[in-house]
């Protein structure tokens, strides 16, 4: 046991400045977002125009974990950190990257066309019995 405490020790530390060293990688930052949304809970119902005029999303990848940074203009969240969101990427080639993101009551789905710079991004927000609107929205971005 005495050979192996400095052993793990050694490889404990290793692993740990390795995480350190992870750095936050920006893969592409997003203007404003145009589209539409369909609202079943309220009135009036049906389609209705839909965007964030003065806002932006930022994706960024550390390690192998991605964050989608969201700004309405106002305010600046963290899927990941601030609102707890569970992140699965779906795909990520040199072409394209999917995320799907869960806050609970909400579920969005990123889908980001790296060649023509294009996000596109669903979101439904439900009570927990019907869904409460869904919508689609795309965005000019820059990507990295």
């Amino acid at each position: 046991m005495k050979k192996l405490t400095p052993l793990l020790l050694t490889f404990s530390t290793l692993f740990f400045v390795a995480n350190a060293n992870a750095s936050v990688e920006i893969l592409a930052k997003c203007g404003m977002s145009k589209g539409y949304a369909y609202y079943t809970g309220s009135d009036p119902k049906g389609w209705a125009e839909d965007g964030i005029s003065k806002g932006s999303t930022t994706i960024t990848v550390e390690g192998k974990d991605f964050d989608v940074l969201y700004s309405n203009g106002k305010v600046k969240k963290s899927s990941r950190h601030d609102d707890n969101a569970a992140i699965v990427s779906l795909a990520f080639t040199e072409d394209v990257l999917t995320l799907l993101v869960n806050y609970g009551p909400r579920t969005d789905m990123f889908f980001l066309d790296i060649k023509s710079k294009t996000l596109m991004h669903t979101s439904s927000r439900y009570d927990g019995s019907a869904s409460q609107s869904s919508k689609l929205l795309a965005s000019q971005c820059e990507v990295f």
